[in-house]
């Protein structure tokens, strides 16, 4: 079984995510959103409202209810109380996301998706996996949304996730268990800064996976963003969070997991702006995006030659070497040399270099090598 996994995309580019589904020669089996924001993904994003928001809004709030159906009078308080009203958009991400896998899209919903949010997670093969489990083949995938946080705004106890599992696993039979977790297992994965240092995973999550290791190949989790990017395996169950920072600017993070009888593989896949790379302003990240280059990865994929030099006219010819090869270093991990430095380079070969300096040279207004030590 092939899982593509992320979590937390506060403020992560989702058409950037959508085009990379349409890329892939492949389908995945599933694709697993482990929580929080969302009202980023579904059609009705709320519009913030003045302070000054009071009771009389209520019958204008009561009006405005689809695709939710009717609100009751806690959930109409606790919008008023928030001053947030909620809106119909065009489109449903998540549904868009869903048609890219076999499957589906499982989702739960995170600790700060506020209870009523969960009414977004719908459409054509999305899946709220904390109410509803599904069985493929011989695995059970099963889901826990919130967190045992006391600042959330979805929590739970340890009692009712404990319950909760109990529960699920009943309905489920006796399966191979993948559970999508919003919170990590306690102190797997779970280390937190936000609010002090501490861990934040579910003492009951990782106590179920010590009675039944056997049986939880994996958990795919997020909740917290310091260990996004990362796997590890607890005696016989591997964890994995998929968790993305919600600084703007932060890439997104996709786990890429594979399920075989015998083996899990992870792997990873990160999603970058095309404004990370240095000289990519607007104006030139709208002519790149003419030319279809949406992705870091395809901007690293093409070679400076004199052809792509004529197909990318508009943008001058420095500056596309340059940017395709900030791609290049972003995209591979790799340090990607000029090719001035590396002629200086290769004219020291076989001596001791301890320290390279390059820098900016006002006399040729461009970069070179200026002391070696």
């Amino acid at each position: 079984m092939k899982i593509l996994a992320f979590s937390d995309w506060r403020v992560q580019n989702i058409e950037q995510f959508i085009d990379y589904l349409e890329r892939l020669k492949e389908k995945p089996d599933v694709i697993v959103y482990a929580g929080d924001d969302l009202d980023r993904f579904n059609n009705v994003p709320y519009m913030a409202m003045p302070k000054t928001l009071r009771k009389q809004y209520r019958d204008e709030l009561i009006k405005i209810q689809e695709p939710f159906g009717k609100f009751d009078k806690k959930i109409v308080e606790d919008i008023i109380f928030q001053n947030k009203i909620e809106y119909k958009m065009d489109e449903n991400k998540f549904e868009k996301i869903a048609s890219f896998s076999r499957y589906g899209l499982l989702v739960v919903a995170g600790n700060d998706d506020y209870y009523y949010r969960k009414k977004a997670i719908y459409g054509e093969k999305v899946v709220d996996i904390h109410d509803n489990s599904i069985i493929i083949d011989d695995y059970a995938i099963i889901g826990i949304e919130g967190s045992t946080d006391k600042l959330s705004q979805l929590c739970y106890t340890e009692k009712e996730i404990k319950d909760h599992l109990k529960t699920k696993v009943k309905q489920v039979g006796d399966r191979q268990l993948i559970i999508v977790s919003h919170s990590p297992p306690f102190k797997i994965l779970d280390f937190s800064i936000r609010f002090g240092h501490s861990h934040i995973g579910s003492n009951a999550l990782k106590d179920f996976i010590d009675k039944n290791s056997n049986t939880v190949r994996a958990i795919i989790s997020g909740h917290s963003h310091l260990q996004g990017g990362k796997f590890k395996q607890y005696k016989n169950t591997y964890v994995v969070n998929c968790a993305s920072h919600d600084n703007y600017g932060e890439p997104g993070k996709i786990a890429i997991i594979d399920i075989s009888d015998d083996n899990i593989d992870i792997s990873w896949k990160t999603l970058y702006e095309l404004s990370t790379i240095p000289l990519v302003g607007d104006k030139t990240d709208l002519k790149l995006r003419e030319h279809g280059i949406l992705q870091v990865e395809q901007l690293a994929a093409l070679y400076p030659t004199n052809q792509l030099y004529q197909e990318f006219s508009d943008i001058q010819e420095n500056t596309l070497y340059l940017i395709i090869n900030y791609a290049n270093a972003i995209d591979s991990g790799k340090i990607i040399i000029k090719k001035e430095i590396k002629s200086a380079l290769n004219s020291l070969e076989g001596k001791n270099i301890y320290f390279f300096d390059a820098e900016y040279n006002p006399e040729t207004t461009s970069s070179g090598p200026y002391g070696m030590f």
